[in-house]
């Protein structure tokens, strides 16, 4: 397969982004949740909602190439059928998490309960975050979320005089709930995501708190989803490395590749995505400057002695491989080089041509480093 076609990138890295299962009844955040770790905007979360199982449906972050997905599962309300063998066959060809979102008045937790405990059985090394929403619902009228943030997930949580009695009673209960699930104890997070309207002060009271449990259970997603920090990190973790993936991951390129930049498609789409990291104008304009000023000649003769390097150190066997490496090298050299390149643009200094070319030439040869790493870490991609 091609990897200039985007359709086949695509696939490619919705194949490799791992899932997060959203289990919980309807309106108990879910959207919210997505929203926060996303910065997504929520009507957008819900037409991007597509169907993947009869009872489940899947969104993707971002659609264009996704480093994680959101499996939301439906039918959960007290009283429905709900068998999880179909979703969790779908799950489990990945790396997880189980993401349970309760609303923190809700006492009625049979239905998702019993599919916790059912997926546990079969993976009792899924981590679990529990995140209990909605905790304004047993306020005092006319008060507001305390400050600081005064929830540690553990027994302490459940003791603290300071708090609405009707929000520790109500804690303590769901708590119990799931104490006995099999496996590694759940990890309990209190959240409360609200509209401005509302009138809670902050409308993102707990997001902390995820942010934290999130790296903690599971490092690789935190990873991929954090937005905060320096633009080119968080493009080296959300489009770099997946799309150089993706694009090894979509198969040959054909030696006739090097006649011209054949996937200039869709790094194109890839630099598009880089700028935006930066704030800058997303649009093919930002792909014709950048390669303008790199050169596609001088691309393209980096890449041939790059593919032909690797071929000579990986016969037997190097056309396949040889190839492989040739996708993701270029692809992650071009995405480093756009770093430099949208960093320059951002700050209002034109971009030195000879820095870009070296950016280029030097990460092309880290390239073949980071997917011998990689490798190591997957056990082969």
């Amino acid at each position: 397969m091609h990897p200039s076609n985007p359709d086949t990138v695509l696939k490619s890295a919705e194949a490799l982004a791992p899932v997060i299962w959203l289990l919980g009844k309807a309106q108990a955040g879910k959207t919210s949740v997505v929203a926060e770790l996303t910065g997504a905007a929520r009507e957008d979360i819900g037409n991007g909602f597509q169907a993947t199982t009869r009872q489940a449906r899947v969104y993707a972050f971002p659609p264009e190439l996704p480093v994680v997905r959101f499996l939301d599962t439906r039918g959960l309300e007290e009283g429905a059928a709900y068998d999880p063998a179909e979703d969790m066959a779908f799950a489990e060809q990945q790396t997880h998490l189980l993401l349970a979102v309760v609303r923190a008045e809700d006492q009625v937790l049979d239905g998702l309960y019993g599919t916790l405990r059912a997926v546990r059985r079969r993976h009792p090394d899924w981590p679990v975050l529990i995140l209990q929403t909605r905790v304004h619902d047993l306020y005092p009228r006319g008060a507001d979320h305390p400050d600081p943030y005064p929830y540690s997930g553990t027994e302490e949580d459940l003791n603290r005089a300071d708090l609405p009695e009707a929000a520790r009673r109500a804690l303590r209960a769901q708590r119990k709930v799931f104490s006995d699930l099999p496996g590694a104890a759940a990890r309990f997070v209190v959240v409360d995501f609200t509209a401005p309207e509302a009138g809670f002060t902050p409308v993102n009271f707990g997001a902390e708190a995820l942010w934290d449990a999130l790296e903690a259970v599971l490092p690789e997603v935190h990873a991929r989803l954090f937005r905060g920090g320096d633009p080119g990190e968080a493009a080296r973790r959300q489009v770099i490395l997946p799309w150089s993936l993706a694009a090894a991951a979509a198969d040959a390129v054909p030696l006739p590749v090097l006649g011209g930049l054949a996937s200039s498609g869709v790094q194109a789409r890839m630099v598009v995505l880089i700028a935006e990291r930066f704030g800058l104008r997303s649009d093919r304009e930002i792909w014709l400057r950048f390669i303008r000023l790199l050169g596609g000649a001088f691309a393209l003769r980096y890449a041939a002695k790059f593919l032909i390097r690797q071929a000579l150190k990986l016969i037997p066997g190097a056309g396949s491989a040889a190839v492989a490496v040739w996708s993701f090298g270029v692809t992650y050299a071009l995405g480093e080089a756009a770093v430099y390149f949208c960093r320059e643009v951002s700050k209002g200094r034109e971009p030195d041509r000879e820095t870009l070319r070296r950016t280029y030439a030097e990460q092309l040869a880290k390239a073949r480093e980071v997917w011998a790493e990689r490798s190591k870490q997957e056990g082969g991609i």
